[in-house]
């Protein structure tokens, strides 16, 4: 007698995989994500894919992705896991991320733009605040105008 099993498939990870790639894409549009959790359930009260949709997103949250909400659309604020990266790796981001402001051809800064988003969703916390501050230029002159006086009238003593 031969064997008649049908495969059966999980349907909420198969969706709940697809949500994961339209965040990877950054294409994680409400309206996309609603409609997801409506395949193969089209009579779904509006309520219940809403708590359906909570669901799926606490059960990323849990496993360490980190999701905001924007403008009608999910981001993704940091992925499954993160990269070790060092001081002098975090300098060279930020090194690389002021001068392709400058580049010519906007191709180029858009594509290495891309790369450092994708590198900053594998960031630790600690790593992004380190390149945030690499990479935000800070003015301090009104500050040390005033001590430089007082440090030139010490050199006199």
């Amino acid at each position: 007698m031969p064997k008649t099993k049908k495969l059966k498939l999980n349907e909420g990870c198969i969706k709940m995989l697809k949500i994961i790639k339209l965040l990877y894409n950054d294409e994680a549009y409400y309206d996309n994500v609603i409609n997801i959790i409506k395949q193969g359930d089209k009579d779904q009260s509006t309520n219940n894919i809403q708590v359906t949709l909570n669901k799926y997103l606490n059960s990323l949250k849990v496993a360490g992705m980190k999701i905001i909400k924007s403008n009608n659309k999910f981001c993704l604020d940091s992925s499954f896991y993160s990269m070790n990266f060092t001081k002098e790796d975090i300098e060279s981001i930020g090194i690389l991320y002021n001068s392709c402001q400058n580049f010519p051809d906007k191709n180029i800064t858009e594509n290495i733009l891309s790369l450092l988003k994708n590198l900053e969703l594998r960031m630790t916390n600690k790593d992004k605040t380190v390149l945030y501050e690499i990479t935000t230029k800070k003015d301090y002159s009104f500050y040390y105008s005033d001590m430089l006086t007082q440090i030139e009238e010490a050199q006199k003593i």
